[in-house]
């Protein structure tokens, strides 16, 4: 325990209750408030990504904002550059955005390719 600590300690031991009370609500006004989690603020994000809509970065910060008024903008624009990275939205222009289309995954090449490619054998 430091100096610091103990000299404290002795302090708050010296003091009644009500005082021991006023310190114990000046501490815990004067803590930060705790920052939301990344993962909190991706999953919101990512859910407002409808099916062919797109959005623009302004409706996206003010709807973070209206859920959690300590959310920045900067912490906005890196969920939608994470979630781009992901290819679980994609960006359209600059400060638009839009849900990430599937593409279905083909392993075998198209039935005209195979066909020209099986007559240009025969021949």
């Amino acid at each position: 325990m430091s100096s610091i600590v103990r000299a404290c300690a002795l302090l708050i031991d010296a003091m009644n209750h009500d005082e021991r009370e006023a310190v114990a609500a000046h501490l815990a006004s004067q803590r930060a408030a705790p920052l939301p989690l990344a993962s909190d603020l991706l999953r919101f994000v990512g859910g407002l990504f409808s099916p062919g809509a797109d959005l623009r970065v302004g409706d996206i910060v003010a709807a973070a904002q209206e859920r959690d008024p300590t959310v920045t903008q900067k912490q906005v624009y890196n969920a939608l550059g994470y979630l781009t990275r992901r290819h679980a939205i994609r960006r359209l222009k600059q400060g638009r955005y839009a849900a990430a289309t599937a593409q279905p995954a083909t392993t075998e090449a198209p039935a005209s390719a195979d066909a020209s490619t099986q007559e240009g054998q025969t021949r």
